[in-house]
């Protein structure tokens, strides 16, 4: 392979070091609150973490919480039986859900499909991936409040 499969969040980081993007500063209105974010597993294991951090430090006029939870319960086998989806749920419930209860409006910012089917569904709470984020910003898209609104999701 000639070029490198990134992150997507890798590959923003990447353009916004060498200045060929700039992010625009974000429309979303947080009433000061920041917005949650959670790492999925993957981006904590490799360090990505801190390109994520670097990525949305980028956009401004949006403050990021960067949340001290652990795995959201969703990831592996988890998600695939009874018995394992009570301790995801479980695992889910001591940090990450908690946010959700104490900031029923905000959307939460993860970049996982794992993560953001358990939040969604977990606690009817939405959450926005980064990729969401940044067209928003870039375009002045959808609301100006980070209040909830439908995810409109397609299959092919």
């Amino acid at each position: 392979m000639k070029t490198p499969t990134l992150p997507f969040e890798e590959l923003i980081a990447r353009k916004v070091v060498s200045k060929r993007f700039r992010p625009q500063p974000s429309p979303i209105d947080t009433g000061g609150t920041p917005l949650p974010f959670h790492g999925h597993c993957h981006e904590k294991a490799v360090g990505a973490m801190k390109t994520m951090r670097g990525v949305s430090r980028a956009i401004t006029r949006l403050q990021f919480a960067l949340l001290d939870s652990s795995c959201s319960g969703m990831a592996g086998g988890f998600g695939m039986d009874q018995k394992p989806a009570d301790v995801g749920v479980a695992m889910a419930e001591t940090a990450l859900f908690a946010v959700s209860r104490r900031h029923p409006q905000a959307r939460t910012l993860t970049d996982d499909f794992s993560c953001a089917l358990q939040i969604r569904e977990g606690r009817q709470h939405n959450v926005i991936h980064l990729a969401r984020l940044l067209l928003e910003s870039a375009t002045g898209a959808g609301s100006r409040s980070a209040s909830p609104r439908p995810v409109q999701e397609t299959t092919r």
